[in-house]
């Protein structure tokens, strides 16, 4: 059995979308308390990590800050490592509209077949997806190690992790359709994105109606 511990990355400057993405709202609510919800359902417990604690006291969750400022998410990762009681860590980008849990089923069944890994990846349509992905307590001194050292990259800090990457293949086997993986991993960075997500999120809701 693996026990998890919910990482929420509470995000940056946004300064593609030009406002806080974990505060837009979708369907009627700001997305965070969104994730809040979702991703408490599949982990025992939860902390969020940002640097501006005040704007999320409204959430009622242990909020941690980067230990290194300005570093990217990469900070936030190491900010959420040394945190809770759990070996394993689901980290969760504030930008993700459509999460589904099906998505950390697979992700925690890959992490019981390869106990020595340090993180598990999905990567779709050849990009690696490490905002919404699983790390163990045991990458955190390659992560501190990287930001002491200047790099911020999620790929070179990868290359340095023993990952086991999920393919869309192994997504498709556990019973997600294709649209189903792709929303899982749609990101809003740009105003386009969110009013994209916000016609899906109708969309959505008209297929369940008219069932």
């Amino acid at each position: 059995m693996i026990r998890l511990t919910g990482i929420l990355l509470a995000g940056g400057k946004s300064s593609r979308m030009g406002r806080n993405k974990a505060l837009l709202l979708i369907d009627g609510q700001k997305n965070i308390t969104r994730l809040k919800e979702k991703v408490g359902r599949v982990t025992e417990e939860l902390y969020l990590v940002s640097n501006d604690p005040k704007s999320y006291e409204f959430l009622q969750l242990p909020i941690v800050e980067d230990k290194q400022k300005n570093q990217g998410p990469l900070a936030g990762i190491e900010a959420g490592l040394k945190n809770g009681n759990s070996a394993w860590k689901l980290v969760v980008a504030c930008d993700l509209p459509f999460f589904n849990a099906k998505v950390v089923e697979v992700l925690v069944e890959k992490a019981k077949l390869h106990p020595n890994a340090q993180a598990v990846v999905p990567i779709i349509h050849g990009r690696q997806h490490p905002l919404f992905a699983l790390y163990h307590q045991s990458a955190l001194a390659t992560v501190k190690e990287c930001l002491d050292e200047g790099e911020r990259k999620m790929t070179v800090v990868l290359s340095n992790l023993k990952v086991e990457a999920v393919s869309v293949e192994e997504f498709l086997h556990a019973g997600m359709t294709i649209d189903e993986i792709e929303l899982a991993f749609f990101n809003m960075n740009r105003p386009e994105d969110y009013e994209w997500a916000i016609s899906q999120i109708h969309n959505l809701q008209g297929d369940k109606e008219e069932k």
